[in-house]
């Protein structure tokens, strides 16, 4: 497309943009599955910069994920605890999660330990909403988000601390260097949190603190051999220690209960081994050739029913990005993944592969630019499946550009919904699913705007549900029974001039389940962000209001869960190049609420940090 018009009016698509996102050279990834300019992304996508999250002061993955257009998060508990998310009304399981391009969801539960990911590593988040599987294959059912961590950009050292409400303590160490054609990033941090009773729920018998301790460590190395050759090795890891409440029983011979002390508290450990080597030929054909393994290992402890869960991951892959033509580029590619299970539970089956091969088509003229793609993915354990997707973009005038896209998704069964002992079903079908967007998009040179309207369909979706229809004490299994319908519009605005900023973006879907009509459990039909900055030289201040409208804690809507707004008060100072502080107040009006039923948020609280570059 005219490559005057397409680098601005992309621009739009950003949310919480920093003034060093809005440039036009900026690269994205996620995409189109290979760095390309923005100019030729044609989708919603949103990105946070590492800038973004300093400035908003935003210390966890929940806080920075709920603050993008269509996104829900909550835990199940204190901080430490798993993070469910959804985007644009679909299940935790509907959004492929990356780190630094490699799948990190637990093939156990379809979730990913985003609770672990370091905050401070994070170079940027892009997330594209609706389906994405011809690209990625499943589980890219309503987006994909793909978290970067930062690499090497200079000779220097950083070290920051922070300290918070509720025990809050975080410290961290940078070093990175750059000598000739190698590049060395290392990063270590640790933070606690001393926590609060967040259940509300009497029966627990450890009804205490949730506290929550957090250990990382990521480090990278990149080595370019020649012009053509570059080769980049990464490894992470994090080892996070939640409690929890519950209830703790044990039982007689005769199965009655009787309640014992009990102190329940779980340890994961996610860690993450990549390999790359990219070839670059004749400057039109670019060859990367992918290893990585990830491992997910989960234990619960101090309970009656203690449990452990390890999945290991290794995944190859090999793709080919060429210029055909002028007008015309392609991205192939192949790719295989093991997943194996070891856990203190029987599963009838605890190892699987997928095999896949993947296609995309990009024709771009001054006017218009087609892009067509097509996958194919083989299982063992739930069969193959095909998925495709068109996507056209026209330019409108010299700040209008219209996008039309249409694609097909689908969702994996988990090793708990094929294989939990006693209660999984081996003969669960992937979910399918079939969405479309059109989305309308306005820049000039100090605003942007930007309109989505969606619709996903959802076909054989995977529910667990009483095997006794009522008996809700008893055995659970899952089927392919439900059908579930996400429609909504996405509404996005950003002025930004050099002193002052204003971000928005304001969310209304109907999440339904076809069957019953009812709302989707944990879903809000609106939800809204407001974020303004203003700086006045070495000082800086800023507001975000956050707010989510009345969501339903079950299936049937019985149970109510009030809407709710937010509003945190921040500041910044910097007193040279070097060093700067930091000060926050969050929820400064002491709201209470709840994501989740049962679990109260954090109420007003402050915090303060500084930072020192050497």
């Amino acid at each position: 497309m005219s490559k005057k018009i397409i680098p601005t009016a992309l621009l739009a698509t950003f949310t919480l943009c920093s003034h060093a996102v809005t440039t036009m050279d900026t690269i994205v990834v996620t995409a189109n599955r290979t760095a390309v300019p923005i100019s030729d992304v044609l989708a919603p996508i949103s990105i946070i910069t590492s800038d973004d999250i300093e400035r908003l002061q935003l210390s966890n993955m929940s806080d920075i994920l709920t603050r993008m257009t269509g996104v829900q998060s909550y835990g199940s508990g204190g901080l430490g605890s798993t993070t469910s998310l959804f985007i644009r009304g679909g299940n935790t399981e509907h959004s492929l999660v990356l780190l630094d391009g490699i799948r990190i969801s637990s093939a156990s539960n379809g979730g990913s330990a985003l609770q672990l990911i370091d905050t401070s590593s994070i170079d940027r988040i892009e997330l594209v909403r609706g389906p994405r599987t011809s690209l990625y294959g499943a589980d890219a059912v309503s987006a994909v988000l793909n978290i970067t961590t930062k690499k090497a950009v200079n000779n220097s050292a950083a070290i920051r601390t922070s300290i918070g409400g509720y025990g809050e303590q975080k410290s961290s160490l940078r070093l990175e260097t750059i000598q000739n054609n190698t590049q060395a990033y290392v990063q270590i941090s640790h933070e606690t949190l001393g926590g609060f009773d967040r259940s509300e729920n009497d029966s627990f018998s450890n009804k205490d603190k949730d506290e929550f301790r957090n250990s990382h460590l990521q480090a990278n190395l990149s080595q370019r051999w020649n012009d053509s050759n570059n080769s980049q090795f990464s490894y992470q890891t994090s080892h996070g220690k939640s409690d929890f409440d519950q209830v703790c029983n044990e039982y007689d011979a005769s199965f009655n209960p009787t309640e014992v002390a009990c102190s329940p508290y779980s340890e994961t450990i996610q860690e993450v081994l990549s390999a790359k080597n990219s070839f670059v030929i004749n400057n039109k054909l670019n060859i990367a050739a992918n290893f990585s393994r990830n491992i997910d290992d989960s234990e619960i402890l101090g309970s009656t029913t203690d449990a452990s869960f390890k999945t290991t991951r290794h995944s190859y892959s090999l793709t080919a990005d060429a210029q055909v033509s002028s007008i015309l580029k392609t991205v192939s590619g192949v790719e295989s993944y093991s997943e194996e299970l070891n856990s203190s539970n029987n599963y009838q089956e605890s190892k699987r592969q997928n095999n896949a091969a993947f296609s995309q088509w990009m024709l771009d003229t001054d006017v218009i630019e087609i892009q067509l793609g097509v996958r194919y993915d083989d299982n063992e354990s739930y069969g193959s499946n095909v998925t495709r997707s068109v996507v056209v973009g026209r330019n409108l005038s010299s700040n209008w550009l219209a996008i039309a896209s249409w694609g097909e998704a689908f969702r994996a069964p988990t090793f708990n919904d094929l294989y939990w002992p006693t209660s999984g079903n081996p003969n669960l079908d992937p979910e399918s699913s079939e969405s479309y967007d059109i989305t309308l998009k306005f820049h000039n040179e100090n605003s942007h705007f930007y309109a989505t309207v969606f619709h996903n369909s959802v076909d054989n979706l995977i529910a667990w549900a009483p095997v006794i229809p009522g008996d809700f004490s008893g055995s659970w299994q899952p089927s392919n029974i439900n059908n579930a319908k996400m429609e909504g519009v996405e509404l996005e605005f950003a002025y930004i001039t050099d002193s002052f900023s204003l971000q928005t973006n304001y969310t209304w879907m109907e999440p339904k389940d076809t069957n019953t009509g009812k709302q989707l459990q944990n879903r809000s039909k609106q939800l809204m962000n407001v974020n303004a900055d203003y700086t006045l030289s070495a000082l800086s201040f800023g507001l975000t209001v956050s707010a989510q409208d009345k969501s339903f804690a079950d299936s049937s809507n019985s149970t109510e869960l009030a809407g709710f707004a937010i509003l945190d008060l921040r500041s910044t100072y910097r007193n040279s190049q070097n060093l700067k502080f930091d000060f926050a107040i969050t929820n400064i009006l002491d709201k209470e609420y709840q994501r989740r039923n049962g679990f109260n948020e954090a109420g007003i609280a402050a915090k303060a940090g500084a930072s020192y570059t050497f």
